[in-house]
């Protein structure tokens, strides 16, 4: 069905002709990547709901949530906080074009 489309196949609208209210989001974006430290971990549990087995690499949820931004992408989960990873990916997408951004404004 229609609304099954975005969160069971992991993809999202994206359609600038479907949104409104649209604005630059380097405030935001900043607030967010401040809070974030890159992390190598492994699960305690790796059979646990949305864990993987192995050493990874990634950030933590509570990180997440020192900024608003990432706050709304933490969302509770059956074996501890997990991350909704269509947002993330939109934040780390925006970041990275802020990112590119400000190395052509230094060049």
């Amino acid at each position: 069905s229609g609304q099954a489309y975005g969160s069971a196949v992991g993809q999202m609208l994206s359609d600038k002709t479907q949104k409104k209210d649209i604005k630059p989001a380097s405030n935001s974006v900043n607030s967010f990547l401040e809070a974030l430290a890159a992390r190598e971990f492994a699960y305690k549990n790796e059979s646990a709901p949305g864990a993987t087995p192995g050493h990874r690499v990634g950030v933590m949820a509570q990180d997440l949530e020192k900024s608003k931004l990432g706050k709304s992408m933490v969302k509770p989960g059956p074996a501890g906080k997990s991350v909704d990873i269509a947002q993330a990916l939109g934040a780390s997408l925006a970041a990275n074009e802020i990112g590119r951004a400000s190395c052509r404004e230094r060049v």
